[in-house]
Order: C-alpha cells, then structure tokens, then sequence
C-alpha cells in the first residue's frame, strides 16, 4: 500500500521520499536547524490521496503540489516573516527539482498551535499528514474541532477561491492556442471547482470528510436527491480527477467550463444563502446584503475597526475610502464584487467599482487584474 498516493506503488514512494529528503535538507538550510521545530507534509500526498499522472508508457508523475506547513520554535514575528520572503524565493528552485509545486504555509510558532482558530487548512492537515521533520506528534498541540461543524465563514471562502479558479481558467481558454500547461491548468481548475460544490454541500449537510475518498463515498447518500443527480457523477469525476488525473483533450475544455459554471452558480447560491441565513436569494441580492450586512465582518471591536481600517488604507488606497466598507475586512470587498465577474449577467456589475482604480468602463483584463491583486493579498 502507497504511504503517499492510493494509485501509486513502493518506487513510486520512494521517489517521494528522495524529494522530501531534498526538500527537507533546503529547507534547513534556509530556515536554521535552531529555529524550525517541523516541516509537515500536507496536502493530497500527505493524506495519502496524492495524485499519480500515468504518461503514454505507463509511467508514474507526481501530479498535485507538495504543501508544506512551517512551525517554528518560538520566534519573534520579524524573524518569521524573514523566513516566508527566504522560502518563498526558494519555492521556484525545488518545484523545478522536483517537478511540481513546492508551497509553504506561513511560519507558525509551535506555542500557537494551541490557540489555532478552526480553519479548514489545518483542521485537514491535523487529521492528515506526514511528518518530514521534527516530532511526530507536533500536531497533537493543534485544537481538533468538529469538521461536521465547520464555520459557513470557512465554506464561503472555498467557494471565493474555486470561483477564481474558473476566472482563471476562462482567462487560459481566451488564449488563441492552449499548449499542455493551459490545458492542465484549466482542467485541474474546473475539477477543483466541481469538487468544491460537492464539498460545501457535504460540509452544509455535516457529513464532511477530510479524506477525498470517504467523501466521494458519502456523496453516494445523496445522488437521487433532485438538485443533485445531474451533478452527481461529475463530483465523483473530481474525485478521481484528483487522486489519478487523465488530461481531457483541448476541444473538450470550453463545454466542460461552461457546464462547471452552471454547476458553480447553483451551489454558490446554496452556500452563501445559507450563509446569511437566507433562501432564494439571487445572486444581486446577496451582493446587497454582504455589502449592507457582511456576516464575516470582524468589526465587533473598536481594535477590530481600527485594524481593518489600516489595512485598507494600505491595501486598497485613500482614494477608494468607502465609510462602509473602510472598517471592515477587505475579504468583504472580494465576496461583493466575485459575482459582477464572474456572473456578471446575474448580477449587480456596479459594485466593480470596488475595486482599486477601476471605473464603471473597465476592460475584463483590467477588473480582472485589479481583482486578482486583492485576491491574492486577502484570499
């Protein structure tokens, strides 16, 4: 049985193994051995769900990213956000070692575990990972919450990033010639999509699972319920799709965004109505109401306020003052805006001018570009 993959075998293991070993030897370097207390392997390969890609001889490939999770022994701030600028210089040169995507989290200290807020990264991560350096039971410190209950605030930012995602995709197929990585990009951004409106409706149903396989099986509880059955074989699909990837043709991937996007439409509005307490509402509607009345909003607090406020000042610019949205999180300003570009046809497409330097006249490139810089700081 893999350690790493469902589909993979012992050398295919064992190549894993020889690149963490790299990774973990790098990463030492970088970080200082007095200062990292463990590298932690997440993600699908740390779960043992990674991804195994057959090439035309039947050759294995790594598929999906190494994420790797950083906790450190009790450093100063400072000193931590010197190690994420040093690993994130050092991701490009072992992605290219190692052939795909080798991400860290931001540093945590080991002291911080213990007051960890739920957040579905590490709730995942906790139940699991590999350790590549450091304690095995380092993790045994980091709160093990209910995911059965997950905070809705947790699924409305799944459904914010796999939406982007299928931004992102749609951007790739407006290339006038897709080479492999356009199409693998686009295919893998659609299936994470499809997978994400299944997930969520798990998680709204608290049957959710950590494990892709445990929750392709308890997708199966509601493949005869009527707003689910045509959805149904394409959740199993992403499932498969993640843990042995097979690479549709180019031609194939304009249909299958356009019907990921039907799909998409329909569960985000499951998810965010649910989010506001709500049935029925159109996608113009909730844009009002996250606006008027964010549910997320950590403005509770006068430091909450004034924080918020900062952080806008900086990140979003004294020239978009908005009074109702300048104290509250920017993350706000991404979840009103989300649907004018992405549904645009549904949706309220005045609330672009939310965005940093953008007028009612736009181009999609640059609402796109402008979105996507407050996206990256904030998703």
């Amino acid at each position: 049985m893999s350690k790493y993959t469902v589909y993979g075998d012992d050398a295919f293991d064992r190549k894993i193994d020889s690149l963490l070993e790299i990774v973990t030897g790098r990463v030492l370097d970088t970080v200082g051995r007095k200062n990292l207390a463990a590298l932690v392997l997440g993600g699908g390969y740390g779960r043992g769900e990674g991804g195994v890609l057959l090439n035309s001889n039947g050759e294995m490939s790594l598929y999906n990213d190494f994420d790797l999770f950083v906790i450190t022994n009790d450093i100063s701030r400072l000193r931590q956000r010197r190690i994420k600028r040093a690993l994130l210089a050092l991701s490009p040169e072992l992605s290219r070692t190692a052939g795909i995507d080798v991400d860290f989290s931001p540093a945590k200290n080991i002291s911080d575990l213990k007051s960890s807020e739920f957040t579905m990264m590490w709730q995942e991560l906790k139940r699991g990972h590999i350790v590549v350096y450091g304690p095995e039971n380092i993790l045994d410190q980091l709160p093990a919450f209910d995911l059965n209950n997950m905070p809705h605030e947790e699924l409305a930012k799944l459904m914010l990033n796999r939406a982007t995602g299928l931004l992102l995709a749609g951007q790739r197929l407006g290339k006038s010639r897709l080479d492999d990585d356009d199409i693998d990009f686009t295919a893998r951004n659609i299936w994470k999509a499809v997978m994400a409106c299944g997930d969520s409706y798990l998680a709204m149903h608290h049957t959710y699972s950590y494990s892709y396989k445990r929750r392709s099986e308890l997708f199966d509880a509601y493949k005869d319920v009527p707003e689910i059955s045509d959805f149904y074989p394409w959740y199993k699909a992403s499932i498969e799709f993640k843990l042995k990837p097979v690479m549709p043709a180019g031609d194939e991937l304009p249909a299958m965004l356009n019907q990921a996007r039907k799909f998409f439409a329909r569960f985000y509005l499951y998810v965010f109505n649910v989010c506001l307490g709500t049935e029925g509402m159109s996608f113009a509607q909730i844009q009002k109401a996250f606006y008027q009345h964010p549910p997320f909003a950590r403005n509770d607090t006068i430091r909450h306020m004034l924080k918020n406020f900062i952080i806008n000042m900086l990140e979003v610019g004294p020239a978009e003052f908005n009074m109702d949205l300048f104290f509250k999180y920017p993350r706000t300003r991404l979840f009103i805006v989300l649907p004018a570009i992405l549904f645009d046809n549904e949706a309220i497409r005045d609330y672009i001018l939310l965005l940093p330097g953008i007028s009612i006249s736009g181009s999609g490139d640059e609402i796109l570009k402008s979105y996507l810089k407050l996206w990256n700081r904030f998703n």
